[in-house]
């Protein structure tokens, strides 16, 4: 697979630029409580209005990086998260350093247990399994994402493609439209 073409379902170029947006970012992390609350009312609304629910919060999940334009600046701190995101999922065509790839691996999984215990607490509407979940769910989150802007900072220059990452291009049509002026001015 070449370099920069990470094969996830229906994320494209474009996809990952808009995902590196502050607006993409907070409205995804903010869909998981939504969630674990659509799936704690299920003994309310029952099963058919939570798992609607759920549904509606994973599309949501699902079209968020397609929805929010890029970032003017790549150098925002969830930008650089997404950009190590890029190169962590890449990692068989551009190695990266075993330390991080492991951290991070052990972070998913606290992640993912912590999404379980969420989860399982909110089908038995047990509170404290439910928030001890949801904490541990996002306190490994945002550890990873710190380490993916570690990341990110280490291999940045490891490829020409994560060079570009990092570069807002130029207007340079204030260029010519000064230019002009200026020619327009002199005759």
């Amino acid at each position: 697979m070449p370099v920069g073409q990470i094969k996830l379902p229906g994320m494209t170029e474009r996809s990952w630029e808009r995902q590196t947006s502050s607006w993409s970012l907070w409205s995804r992390a903010l869909t998981l409580p939504l969630i674990i609350i659509a799936i704690w009312l299920h003994t309310t609304i029952g099963w058919a209005w939570a798992g609607l629910l759920c549904l509606a919060g994973f599309i949501w999940l699902w079209t968020n990086p397609r929805l929010f334009n890029p970032p003017k600046r790549p150098n925002s701190w969830y930008a650089r998260a997404a950009f190590g995101e890029r190169i962590w999922l890449n990692q068989r065509a551009v190695p990266i350093p075993r330390q991080i790839n492991m951290r991070a691996i052990a972070l998913s999984f606290v992640s993912g247990l912590g999404l379980l215990c969420a989860v399982v607490g909110a089908l038995g509407n047990n509170l404290p399994m439910t928030v001890i979940g949801v904490v541990a769910f996002y306190a490994a989150k945002f550890t990873f994402l710190q380490l993916m802007i570690r990341l990110h900072a280490e291999m940045r220059n490891a490829h020409p493609v994560y060079k570009s990452w990092d570069r807002t291009p130029d207007n340079d049509n204030l260029v010519k439209s000064t230019r002009h002026k200026k020619v327009l001015s002199q005759n």
